[in-house]
């Protein structure tokens, strides 16, 4: 039997997929803090969004800065309130052109059956160069 939190993650993988941006907000607690840990300058989604609003905004930066041509889950963990997971992706920025590779890790954190943390991390040193002219 999987795990409901780890259902959870799964749904909004597979929402994020489809960019369905609503489907996704529907798993969060309206005060979420959603925060890719890298320094915010340079790279659109980076920093702390905080709440629904910010988290919709996130995504938007994503969908027009990069088109993602790969996101598969390879590995998931989870305890009583907290999700880790670990995807490779694979990007093609929209302003360069430029393709790249990475593994992302992701920890998420639940309350009252929804996400209520996202904290991701990424190769930021590849992202600042997939984004550099």
């Amino acid at each position: 039997m999987i795990d409901p939190k780890i259902e959870t993650v799964k749904r909004v993988y597979s929402a994020f997929a489809s960019g369905d941006v609503a489907a996704i907000l529907t798993e969060l607690n309206e005060d979420v803090v959603w925060q890719v840990d890298a320094d915010p300058s340079g790279v659109p989604w980076y920093g702390v969004h905080s709440g629904k609003a910010q988290v919709a905004k996130f995504f938007l930066a994503v969908s027009t800065s990069a088109r993602v041509t790969r996101f598969e889950p390879l590995s998931f963990a989870c305890n009583e309130s907290e999700v880790f997971a670990v995807l490779e992706c694979e990007v093609e920025m929209s302003a360069t052109g430029k393709h790249g590779r990475m593994l992302l890790h992701h920890w998420w954190g639940f309350r009252g059956g929804r996400v209520d943390r996202f904290h991701g991390s990424e190769d930021s040193a590849l992202t600042a160069q997939l984004l550099t002219p």
